[in-house]
């Protein structure tokens, strides 16, 4: 697992370990979750990526827009929660719950 403080970091990390899963948080310093995920698409062609939020509007906003995230969910999340998510991401079951 690989963490980022903001956006640019988050892609610089991308780029480097080339992730089956990403998990980004629409709101981030510098670049904002969104705008991460069109970047990284070119970057990890491969990966699911998960935006999430805390805020319903942003949420919304992502849902809309369909920014080429593998899924959207809403915060807060139980950690283990997270986890399941990610391991049938991984193992390309379809996650239980969220939007997709």
């Amino acid at each position: 697992m690989v963490e980022a403080e903001n956006g640019f970091e988050a892609l610089s990390e991308i780029k480097r370990s080339e992730p089956c899963v990403v998990f980004l948080d629409i709101r981030m310093p510098g670049m904002d979750g969104l705008e991460v995920v069109e970047s990284a698409k070119s970057l990890a062609p491969n990966a699911k990526i998960v935006v999430m939020s805390g805020y319903m509007d942003e949420v919304r906003r992502a849902n809309m827009i369909s920014a080429g995230a593998f899924w959207v969910l809403e915060k807060p999340l139980p950690l283990k929660v997270v986890g399941r998510f990610a391991r049938d991401i991984y193992w390309r079951r379809p996650p239980a719950g969220g939007k997709g």
